[in-house]
């Protein structure tokens, strides 16, 4: 923990610095907070960790290009059944028609 002042704020050093801002890089990144903590210990300088690192970040890769591969297909689906919608009462609105198909 950081050490308090005289008026009891905590007094953060450059250290807490550099380990906040990795920290809300990893979270744009969308690490999870567990893969955070992996990463954190990974990065000691006394550590080789590069092989260990590069695991971890290719897996979150694959898992992040299978989300962005579902939001192509929600995008095109919501998409086209946006295009396809009408203002004229007896048409089925074609929005409404995709969330009843959902397979939940």
């Amino acid at each position: 923990m950081p050490p308090r002042s005289a008026g009891s704020h905590r007094t953060y050093g450059e250290d807490h610095l550099l380990r906040l801002r990795f920290i809300c890089r990893a979270r744009e990144l969308k690490f999870t907070i567990e893969d955070i903590r992996k990463l954190l210990v990974l990065a000691d300088p006394a550590r080789p960790s590069c092989g260990e690192v590069e695991r971890l970040a290719a897996a979150h890769l694959e898992k992040l290009r299978r989300k962005i591969l579902d939001m192509v297909k929600i995008e095109a689906a919501l998409s086209d059944a946006v295009a396809r919608c009408s203002e004229k009462p007896s048409i089925p609105c074609p929005v409404l028609k995709l969330l009843e198909a959902a397979d939940c």
